[in-house]
């Protein structure tokens, strides 16, 4: 028969054998979060430097643009068109959302655009928007500068005239900056070079027809 002594004991001994069993499973808890975090932060790039897409969206010229000023700029990252049948691992659809785009970081890779954002929008605006969500879907967060086309405002470069005091009047920035370029070499490779500053556009005025001009100037200012 057990007395209240014993009782007593038994209850401490099971007390004292919880504590390294709840400390056990709060460390592999931890453990659990920190690898997931890890593992979160590894998958935010792709895992080779040619990455393929597929556009459904209603802009296809804007987009191709976009596509092409990622693919001119210096680096090792290249997209090219998946085949048919194949699945994109950037797919970019059109869209009505609350912000002019949306993107999902690796392995997502969705793209949203929204309708009435960019059907409001000329053509240099659409292309600067599908740009700086293709940026996001290769794994670039935003960036500081308010020139870089990955900064976090719904500005573009073209629209901020601190960016565009040193070009001739009616250019504009456009597509991926210099910051763009090396945040994006930073994870997939490659070297942004001595003469690369990003590209321009010509700014349509009235009565002129909307459409790019991409110019790469040579040796333009630094961005501010």
């Amino acid at each position: 028969m057990q007395t209240q002594s014993s009782a007593t004991d038994l209850t401490e001994r099971q007390g004292r054998a919880w504590v390294p069993s709840l400390l056990v499973m709060t460390a592999m808890a931890l453990l659990a979060t920190l690898l997931f975090a890890a593992s979160a932060q590894a998958i935010d790039k792709w895992p080779r430097s040619t990455v393929t897409f597929r556009d459904r969206s209603d802009w296809p010229a804007a987009v191709n643009l976009a596509v092409k000023w990622w693919n001119d700029a210096p680096g090792r990252l290249k997209l090219v068109r998946a085949r048919p049948g194949q699945r994109a691992q950037i797919r970019i659809v059109s869209a009505n959302i609350d912000s002019a785009g949306l993107a999902g970081l690796p392995p997502d890779g969705r793209v949203d655009l929204d309708r009435e954002s960019l059907n409001a929008g000329e053509f240099r605006y659409q292309a600067d928007v599908a740009a700086h969500e293709i940026g996001h879907a290769f794994g670039l967060p935003h960036i500081k500068s308010q020139c870089s086309l990955m900064y976090a405002e719904a500005e573009t470069p073209a629209d901020i005239p601190a960016c565009n005091s040193t070009y001739p009047p009616g250019v504009v920035r456009c597509g991926p900056q210099r910051e763009d370029v090396r945040a994006m070499n930073r994870r997939y490779g490659g070297g942004v070079g001595e003469t690369f500053y990003g590209f321009r556009c010509a700014s349509p005025g009235p009565g002129l027809p909307v459409g790019p001009l991409p110019i790469n100037f040579p040796n333009p200012a630094p961005a501010p």
